[in-house]
């Protein structure tokens, strides 16, 4: 009884997880003629921080270093020195490539 209401618990909160993973996060993005630049908003978990994304799929944060960004379900995703972060948010800039993954 005590594994079936602990796969109930489980099966009840995946779906809870799965929406605040595609809700678009609290940032400020511009768009300029080489591509865009995202700042996040005071409910994130970097308040302040900024990210340069690039014509060529290039990215920059300061303090942080450079790195690259794609473009994922329905989302955007940052990776720096070997970090990623998603945002579950449309950039819709001209400049901007649509940028894919690639290893």
């Amino acid at each position: 009884m005590k594994r079936f209401v602990t796969l109930l618990g489980l099966v009840l909160a995946v779906p809870a997880f799965g929406e605040a993973h595609n809700t678009p996060a609290d940032l400020d993005i511009s768009c300029n003629a080489n591509g865009a630049v995202l700042v996040l908003g005071q409910n994130t978990i970097e308040p302040g921080a900024t990210y340069y994304l690039g014509k060529d799929c290039d990215a920059y944060s300061p303090g942080k270093g450079s790195g690259r960004w794609w473009l994922a379900a329905s989302a955007v995703v940052v990776e720096i020195n070997g970090v990623a972060i998603r945002f579950a948010n449309d950039i819709d800039c001209p400049a901007l490539p649509g940028c894919f993954y690639a290893d």
